[in-house]
């Protein structure tokens, strides 16, 4: 409803506070999209899972990775920021797949993180409305595909595997609009979250 007023928004949590007022190198993740014209190809699943694997968490701002997303341009208008501390799929309850069929492989490797659904940029591209609010509306109106038709308990606790162990909570909306959005940028939070965590602090009471 705020997209019908607003060209963009910051979806936030109460717990969120911002410790920047300039957030402009996040915004260029997007607004890139206004002359970016010839981007590279996107890299292979062997490359990227590689990538992954040798890519940090993310702390603060690295402007090199920085300049190499915009670059590529290919961050959503859906625009995710704050890790969770583990994948999509372990704390995803299985049913919700009934509704939102996604790729099993590649959902359950450590490139598909879940990400906070209380911090994010959203920007009212076709991409935001196609491909992200028409199916989350869509889910949101079938109460086992928001619910997951699941009895865990919203906190997890894990084992040794943070991405592949089955999953024993469920993240309601957040567990769709992550799936959503792995759906549509290749599994990879390269393409899906920020990676720049410097103008965030969560405190939660």
């Amino acid at each position: 409803e705020a997209l019908t007023e607003f060209n963009s928004i910051w979806y936030m949590d109460t717990s969120i506070v911002f410790t920047k007022g300039n957030l402009s190198h996040v915004h260029e993740l997007i607004t890139c999209r206004n002359y970016v014209v010839d981007r590279p190809p996107v890299k292979s699943v062997e490359e990227r899972d590689l990538r992954e694997e040798q890519t940090p968490i993310e702390s603060g701002w690295d402007v090199e990775q920085w300049k190499q997303a915009v670059a590529e341009c290919r961050k959503p208008g859906f625009l995710m920021n704050g890790f969770t501390g583990h994948g999509i799929y372990t704390a995803t309850a299985p049913d919700v797949y009934k509704y939102l069929p996604t790729n099993y492989t590649e959902i359950k490797k450590k490139k598909a993180k879940m990400y906070e659904s209380g911090l994010t940029l959203v920007v009212k591209t076709r991409d935001t409305v196609e491909e992200i609010l028409k199916w989350h509306v869509l889910c949101a109106l079938e109460e086992d595909c928001m619910a997951g038709h699941y009895d865990a308990s919203m906190f997890c606790f894990f084992n040794d595997d943070l991405y592949a162990e089955l999953p024993n909570c469920h993240r309601f909306d957040q567990s769709v609009l992550n799936i959503l959005v792995a759906n549509t940028h290749w599994y990879d939070k390269h393409y899906y979250a920020s990676e720049i965590v410097d103008f965030f602090e969560v405190k939660r009471r």
